[in-house]
């Protein structure tokens, strides 16, 4: 006998198509690809679902609070009444986003702050080195 009940990861998972679809009509195509945005949708399962706990993919992603936004209201539209019937789907989904989210924006972040040194170490004019507590490099 089959759970008939409604799961964050069935959700994503059996309606993909119809989020694409709802995404390429109302969303800016320039915030995230489509292969991106499939690639989301599946990433947010596979996390709901427990067989993924890593970060889903946010490189490219130029926006990625543009993206949650959008794909918030895009599941909300798509999947309404689904999600006022079942809460814990609902706060299974804002809760997977925002992880996704806070993530992506240390991605960023990390990525600002090494480009920072990138464009330091290149415009000293000296050697920098690490050295450790035995002064090896």
């Amino acid at each position: 006998m089959s759970d008939s009940r409604v799961t964050l990861s069935n959700l994503l998972r059996d309606s993909q198509e119809v989020i694409l679809g709802q995404w390429k009509s109302k969303v800016d195509a320039s915030l995230i690809s489509e292969r991106q945005l499939a690639d989301f949708i599946l990433g947010l399962a596979n996390v709901s679902e427990g067989k993924s706990s890593g970060p889903i993919d946010s490189s490219g992603i130029r926006n990625p609070l543009g993206v949650v936004k959008n794909l918030r209201r895009v599941l909300w539209e798509v999947f309404g009444e689904k999600l006022a019937a079942a809460p814990d789907v609902f706060f299974a989904l804002n809760e997977a986003l925002d992880l996704w989210l806070v993530r992506a924006k240390s991605m960023t972040e990390l990525t600002r702050k090494e480009q920072q040194l990138r464009l330091v170490m290149d415009a000293v004019p000296a050697l920098i080195s690490y050295l450790d507590g035995d002064r090896r490099y």
